[in-house]
């Protein structure tokens, strides 16, 4: 068994027009950003692989304002904002 870690990163995008190469161009950033700060605080060769994946599309309003209103610093765990 393999231990696993995920890691999950979610951008606001805002109301530009945003283009799908600088789509591309953000996800390869933020995953390479990413690889490097946990690989500078693991132990040497302790990332065997690294896969990322990307998806875009849309949200109400209200539900994207009460996550962003509701998120927490402190990492303390998902949140169901459906009820």
């Amino acid at each position: 068994m393999r231990e696993m870690m995920t890691i999950t990163l979610e951008f606001d995008l805002g109301d530009r027009r945003i283009h799908l190469p600088h789509l591309k161009a953000g996800a390869i950033a933020a995953t390479a950003a990413t690889t490097a700060a946990i690989e500078k605080d693991l132990l040497e060769d302790s990332v065997a692989t690294v896969r990322s994946h990307m998806a875009y599309g849309y949200r109400y309003t209200e539900i994207a304002e009460a996550q962003s209103e509701s998120a927490d610093p402190e990492l303390d765990g998902d949140k169901d904002l459906r009820s």
